[in-house]
């Protein structure tokens, strides 16, 4: 069974309260950051806190004279900190939790000092990048991706207000799920010839987003793909593409036509044009009109 929208509607105010929720479990402040401690191994967690404005995390701290290497940021650590604008993070972190900096909408600058043996901010790209997989984590309005890149992770740039541009390199093979979720000033995107599949939700809540270019290296566009992208008037599925994932568009209400390439209709989950209410026509290649007289062409 396909997973319901409503349920993915609700996917960043669930992370998002989780991280409200979880402000309140921290063991000491210092400087403006909170941490969680282990003090049998004495290392220091970033915990989950409404921050605003740079935020620089230090290699260690010292609590109650014991000194604790800072080693993780937690879950939702940053997630939904509208006021965070520049993030440091040191050589010692070696593990960030997931969705750390979703719906970090005024975040201008993430650096991971050098030396940094688990990530790295390559070429000055604005981003967290996972060294040993060349997956870019965290991106935000002023990322750069480099030519390096192979894959753009979970919520790489979910709730990226700021965001207006970006290039996706031809080393891109892949983009994760809600990858650009929210990212209501994206306006346009060319995806690359090297991108096979786009994850569920990639373009989820993309209001802005009124041009996208899907290649004809795309075989498969996920759940929920482009859900709510009201903006969108015309979309081309190329033929390359054999399923679309259920919900696909669902309430992209002002998608008014839809070009399919593909002589065989691609596999389709449930519901993927529920409420396009303005869609009128479905062009298809010529002679293959009776291969789409099947719900939901």
């Amino acid at each position: 069974m396909q997973d319901k929208p409503i349920m993915k509607k609700l996917f960043l105010l669930f992370s998002l309260l989780l991280g409200v929720l979880s402000a309140w479990a921290y063991d000491v402040e210092l400087d403006g950051i909170f941490y969680n401690l282990d003090k049998e191994n004495k290392t220091a967690s970033v915990a989950s806190y409404s921050y605003k404005g740079a935020v620089v995390i230090p290699e260690t701290i010292s609590v109650d004279g014991k000194a604790y290497t800072v080693t993780c940021l937690g879950e939702n650590c940053f997630s939904g900190c509208w006021g965070l604008t520049s993030i440091t993070i040191p050589n010692s972190v070696t593990r960030i939790g997931e969705y750390c900096f979703s719906s970090c909408g005024g975040l201008e600058s993430i650096v991971v000092e050098s030396g940094n043996t688990v990530y790295d901010s390559r070429e000055n790209c604005n981003a967290i990048i996972e060294t040993a997989t060349n997956t870019m984590l965290s991106g935000c309005r002023n990322t750069t991706i480099p030519n390096s890149v192979t894959s753009l992770g979970v919520c790489c740039f979910s709730g990226c207000w700021g965001l207006t541009s970006i290039t996706i390199p031809n080393s891109v093979t892949s983009l994760g799920e809600y990858c650009f979720s929210d990212c209501s000033g994206l306006t346009s995107i060319t995806i690359p010839n090297s991108v096979t599949s786009l994850g569920n939700g990639c373009f989820w809540f993309c209001s802005g987003l009124t041009s996208i270019t899907i290649p004809n290296s795309v075989t498969r566009l996920g759940n929920q793909c482009f859900y709510e992208c009201s903006g969108l008037t015309s979309i081309t599925i190329p033929n390359s593409v054999t399923s679309l994932g259920g919900y696909c568009f669902d309430c992209c209400l002002g998608l008014t036509e839809v070009h399919a390439n593909r002589e065989t209709p691609p596999a389709t989950g449930y519901g993927i044009f529920n409420t396009c209410n303005s869609l009128q026509t479905i062009y298809v290649p010529t002679g293959a009109s009776a291969n789409y007289g099947i719900d939901p062409w």
